[in-house]
């Protein structure tokens, strides 16, 4: 999502797809997000098969309000010895966090 409350979970989602012909071994490592509670592991190995589509959930609690920078991730491949996703590389590297209205 682009905006959140203070407080508030939202998932945040990693689709990984196996375009080639050949197995191949992913890891992922999470970093950062320190304006946040997080579920999910931040570190795991992906075994992907060719065609295979893997998603990788997190679920995020934001605890401050502001423009905050959301958790970082690198995926690297095995079989290309390449980072698939750099952290620098992220399209959605932050988001608006609202308080939330005391009733």
């Amino acid at each position: 999502p682009s905006q959140a409350k203070v407080g508030e979970a939202f998932s945040m989602c990693w689709e990984v797809l196996n375009r080639g012909r050949y197995h191949d071994q992913l890891n992922l490592a999470g970093a950062g997000g320190g304006n946040f509670l997080w579920a999910g592991h931040r570190h795991c190995t992906l075994q992907v098969a060719p065609g295979e589509l893997h998603k990788v959930s997190y679920t995020l609690v934001p605890l401050a309000t502001g423009h905050l920078e959301l958790p970082q991730f690198d995926i690297y491949s095995h079989r290309h010895r390449a980072h698939v996703v750099k952290p620098s590389s992220s399209a959605h590297r932050h988001i608006f966090v609202k308080p939330t209205h005391l009733q």
